[in-house]
C-alpha cells in the first residue's frame, strides 16, 4: 500500500489495520512531501522525542496542503516502528506531474496530496523488494 502521510492518523490507522489483518502479506510505505516529511523525521530521531521539520532545516512549504504538516502524530508513530515498510518523498512538481498523468490517461481527478500515492511503485528498488520477500 502507498499511503499519502500528513499527520500520520489516517494511514497510520489503515496500516496499523492491514497489518493486523494480513501480516507479513502486506507492504505499507507513506508519501510524504520533499520539504515536509513529518512522519520520516519523526521515525528516525527514535523513540518519545518530538522532533520536527523545522528541527532539521525543513521548510514545511508545499502545494500538497493535506500533507503539510510539521510534525507527526506522537500517538501513531511508535504503533507503526514494526509495521512501516517504509517511506519516500515526493516534490510538488512530481506530484502535479502524476496528478496530470492521472487525469490525461484515465480521466480521474483526486485531490492534488492523494497523486503523492501513485510514485510509490517507482520507489520501491527490486533489491529492497526482495529483502523485504516481495517479487
Amino acid at each position: 500500500m502507498y499511503l499519502p502521510c500528513g499527520v500520520g492518523g489516517a494511514p497510520g490507522g489503515i496500516s496499523y489495520g492491514l497489518k493486523l489483518i494480513f501480516g507479513p502479506h502486506v507492504y505499507c510505505f507513506f508519501a510524504e512531501p520533499t520539504d515536509s516529511p513529518c512522519m520520516l523525521v519523526r521515525m528516525l530521531s527514535g523513540p518519545g522525542k518530538a522532533v520536527s521539520v523545522y528541527d532539521i532545516a525543513l521548510t514545511n512549504r508545499t502545494e500538497l496542503d493535506g500533507l503539510a504538516v510539521g510534525a507527526a502524530s506522537m500517538f501513531v508513530a511508535p504503533l507503526l516502528s514494526d509495521r512501516l515498510a517504509g517511506t519516500y518523498t515526493i516534490g510538488d512538481a512530481e506530484a502535479f506531474d502524476w496528478l496530470r498523468r492521472l487525469h490525461s490517461t484515465c480521466g480521474i481527478d483526486v485531490e492534488p496530496s492523494a497523486a503523492t500515492a501513485l510514485a510509490g511503485p517507482s520507489r520501491l528498488d527490486h533489491r529492497i523488494g526482495r529483502n523485504l520477500g516481495i517479487r
